[in-house]
């Protein structure tokens, strides 16, 4: 029995496109290319031949065009791991779901099975990552921040049975820290460490989960 998405599980929009990307099914190419800043989006579609959609919702951009013959569709995924999760969802719903019926494609169910397994191992390898990651700072490192995330970041060091103040890549720590620390240095070192969590040479490497993911991903479309 093929499963059915009712409308709390998939929203799809009044024009038929799906609630967050605002794309539609046919808008959708074999090939995605995923980039994080909105900005990107344009750049890689400037090489396209040709255009045959674009559509913006907030940090979600999406253009799906043409390059050397090869029907490619590029999307921005916007700053973190849930806007991530939004997107992979969003696409995996595109590819693998009638939109008339509300039914998972058929033929499709051991590779949706497989894409779970792989999906479940690359957000446990960023939960941990995030976890492990930590920088410790002094008080003049933290100049600009609000007083109540120097509060935190203190009390973050004490849990951890240290002292000064930790910062970590939670977004109740590392948004702040982003946003009011004066060390422009030290806002590059932590953002870095944000965007290239599971890329390192360790076990947390996703790497290779992502390639096994977009192979599937396209064999499902």
């Amino acid at each position: 029995m093929k499963k059915y998405f009712p409308s709390s599980e998939l929203i799809i929009n009044e024009d038929g496109s799906v609630f967050h990307l605002h794309v539609k099914p046919e808008w959708l190419a074999d090939k995605v290319i995923l980039v994080g800043d909105p900005g990107r989006v344009a750049l890689v579609a400037s090489h396209f031949e040709n255009k045959e959609c674009e559509v913006e919702s907030r940090e979600f951009k999406t253009i799906t065009g043409t390059y050397k013959g090869k029907r490619i569709t590029v999307v921005s995924t916007g700053i973190g791991c849930d806007n991530i999760d939004i997107v992979m969802n969003e696409l995996d719903a595109l590819a693998n779901i009638n939109w008339e019926t509300r039914e998972e494609k058929e033929k499709f169910r051991q590779l949706n099975t497989e894409l779970s397994i792989l999906t479940l191992r690359f957000s446990q390898n960023l939960l941990k990552e995030t976890n492990n990651y930590e920088l410790a700072l002094t008080k003049k490192q933290l100049e600009g921040l609000p007083e109540s995330s120097l509060e935190s970041y203190a009390q973050t060091a004490k849990d951890k049975g240290k002292e000064g103040s930790i910062i970590t890549l939670d977004a109740p720590s590392f948004v702040p820290f982003m946003k009011y620390c004066d060390d422009r240095s030290l806002r590059r070192e932590v953002y870095m460490a944000y965007n290239t969590q599971c890329t390192h040479n360790n076990e947390y490497n996703n790497v290779d989960i992502i390639k096994q993911l977009v192979n599937i991903r396209m064999e499902l479309a």
